[in-house]
Parts: C-alpha cells; structure tokens; sequence
C-alpha cells in the first residue's frame, strides 16, 4: 500500500478495484478522494503567493515574513500547509527531497521554494520541535515558481498521482482478495448505540 491507509487516494482506489475489478472506475475513485486535506498543493501556493506578495508589498525579507506567515495560521489554530506529516518526521519527506533536488539541479530553486524553507525554519522555531515538509509542499513551492494558477495545479496534480492510481488499480485486481476489507487493528470498531430488541409486529400492535 502508499504508505498503508493514510493516503486516501491509494485506499479508495483499492477498495473500488477490489469490487469493481475495472481499473477505470477505481482511478476514477482515487481521484476523488484526494483535496485540500491531503494530495493538494492549492493550501500551500495560496499561502506561498500571499506571503510573496507580502513580502514585496512591505519590503520585508524572508525571515520576516515567513515569521508573519506562521504566526497568522498560529493565531488562526490552523495547520500551516505544506508542512506536517503522519509517518514522517522532521526535515523533508523523501518523495519532496527528490523533487526539491531535482529542481535545484536544474537551477529552478526560485522565490517561492526559498519562501516554503523559511516558513519551515519559522514553524519549527515556533514548535520548539522538528516538522516535515510534505510533498504537496514542495510541489505547491515549485507550481509558485512556474507561475501557476493554484486550481490549475490542483487538477494537475491528480493527473500526475494518477499513474500511481493506476499501479494501485492493477495491483488489487490481479493480486489483492475481492472485496477488501478494513481490519479490526486500524480502527473498525462499532460505536454506536448498543444492540437493542425490536419487537415483532404481533407484540408492537399488542401494546398499542
């Protein structure tokens, strides 16, 4: 699995495949489930545009502002975006570092990118404790750079994990057990109301 069921995307599109066994429906699927919340690097280029622009407006420099920056989504008691990760901790996730290196050898490393850095300096100074730059961090960072419009880069960005949607589709119909199942040990369990009798309708028309 893409790094088990945190990714939503992976696990829709296995769940569609192993009851659909169409590829198709299951990529689909896949897509669907991905957005602001996970996959999606619009957070971050709003943020990453919005700090830019700050930054220019008010003649600050980076350090500055990206100080600016956390302390608004801090005040706020929202996630900075871009930043974070449940499996992997401190420093940069590895697919971002492989884009981030890529990117810096093709010297591409622009405003943006350099941006996304200080704003991860400022977080952690702010935490007093080690965060992770995500992988739609580092893409939102490099989408800035190219000038892109953060709805265009969100639909790109699907298309691009679709390939991986694909590998996941395939997989689960030619090796994975039909109809897959959540286990018990990642958190199916029932907690709604306890079992209850419902009276047969002879009995429900008695007591009336």
């Amino acid at each position: 699995m893409d790094q088990q069921f945190i990714s939503s995307a992976a696990s829709a599109t296995r769940f569609a495949a192993s009851a659909s066994r169409n590829p198709v429906s299951a990529v689909a699927a896949g897509m669907l489930a991905t957005g602001v919340v996970t996959g999606s690097p619009r957070p971050a280029m709003e943020m990453l545009y919005g700090g830019a622009e700050s930054m220019t407006a008010r003649g600050t420099d980076l350090a500055t502002t990206a100080q600016a920056v956390v302390a608004g989504y801090r005040s706020r008691k929202e996630p900075v975006p871009g930043l974070g990760h449940p499996t992997h901790r401190g420093g940069i996730e590895p697919r971002a570092e492989a884009v981030r290196k890529a990117v810096a050898a093709r010297g591409g490393w622009g405003l943006h990118c350099q941006l996304l850095e200080a704003i991860h300096a400022a977080l952690e100074e702010a935490l007093e404790r080690t965060v992770t730059v995500n992988l739609a961090g580092m893409i939102a960072a490099v989408y800035c750079d190219l000038d892109f419009d953060p709805l265009v880069a969100e639909g790109v960005s699907v298309l691009e994990y679709g390939w991986a949607l694909i590998a996941h589709a395939v997989e689960e119909i030619r090796d994975g057990v039909p109809l897959r199942i959540i286990p018990d040990a990642l958190g199916t369990v029932y907690t709604g109301p306890a079992e209850r009798h419902i009276p047969d309708r002879q009995n429900r028309t008695g007591a009336q």
